[in-house]
């Protein structure tokens, strides 16, 4: 369980680096100058959330999928349609939970 949390976690914050990538590349029309700031820090927190799916450390998992999700993945999906990046959340949560289920049944 705890390695396919890790696969499906290193996967899916991969995702968000290449989705939050591509928004930066190709911003929606009537974006702002902030677009590539935002997008920037949203990669970097993709890049975070890996090394914290890569490590098994599913406590840092919880706590970046809510950095991530909850303030702009929620409201991208609700709003714009972007319903695409709240997929790939859920897929990195469900990797954390898979992880921290490998953690305490190991116990």
């Amino acid at each position: 369980m705890r390695t396919a949390g890790r696969v499906l976690g290193v996967l899916a914050a991969a995702a968000h680096i290449v989705f939050w990538a591509f928004f930066v590349a190709r911003p929606p029309a009537g974006s702002t100058r902030g677009t590539a700031l935002l997008g920037s820090t949203m990669m970097l927190a993709g890049a975070i959330a890996m090394a914290a799916a890569w490590t098994s450390a599913h406590l840092g998992m919880y706590l970046l999928f809510f950095v991530m999700f909850v303030p702009l993945g929620l409201y991208l999906a609700l709003t714009s349609g972007l319903s695409v990046i709240a997929w790939i959340h859920l897929a990195y949560l469900a990797g954390a939970v898979l992880v921290h289920r490998g953690t305490t049944d190991g116990k």
